[in-house]
């Protein structure tokens, strides 16, 4: 049982982990996605 109970620990440290990594991939794309083609849209018209 204490094994098991360490490996999911470590599951979840794991999981939380990435997503925290794919939260700040994604809103960094996003920011950048956002940003720059607006700027663009604007020099052409």
């Amino acid at each position: 049982m204490i094994l098991k109970d360490g490996i999911e620990l470590t599951l979840m440290k794991l999981r939380t982990r990435v997503n925290d990594r794919l939260n700040d991939l994604l809103q960094g794309k996003i920011a950048t996605l956002s940003h720059p083609p607006l700027q663009a849209s604007a020099k052409v018209v």
